[in-house]
């Protein structure tokens, strides 16, 4: 088995073989390239890549874990109040629900809809 070491692999790489390296697409790569997020080296119509401009890119668009502060405590009752209010109005919506239905349902007991129908009455 052979031990392989950067000295091994070559200086500049094609764009298949960036691409393959960045696990992209070759056309992505190349958008990279023109966008100027890439570098590139140009040879005559070629365009290469050199293994340390795969690596700075890499650096520079690592994103560091964020972890969010945990919330003062008087922003977690104002959280715990504004929470209690919504669920509040939700009950009062759903109360008012049951009670149209119910009242539907006694004024007719056969269980047919009438919402958006005219009653007609006897003059």
């Amino acid at each position: 088995m052979t031990d392989t070491t950067l000295d091994d692999s070559p200086m500049l790489l094609t764009v298949d073989e960036a691409a393959g390296r960045l696990r992209v697409h070759a056309t992505t790569l190349r958008k990279l390239i023109a966008d100027k997020e890439l570098g590139c080296v140009r040879i005559g119509r070629k365009v290469m890549v050199t293994p340390d401009q795969i690596t700075e890119f890499i650096d520079e668009n690592r994103k560091a874990a964020v972890r969010p502060e945990p919330p003062t405590p008087e922003e977690a009752a104002a959280a715990v109040v504004l929470a209690e209010a919504e669920l509040e109005a939700a009950r009062t919506v759903a109360i008012a629900a049951m009670t149209a239905r119910a009242k539907e349902r006694a004024e007719n007991p056969w269980g047919r809809s009438i919402r958006g129908k005219r009653r007609v009455t006897a003059a």
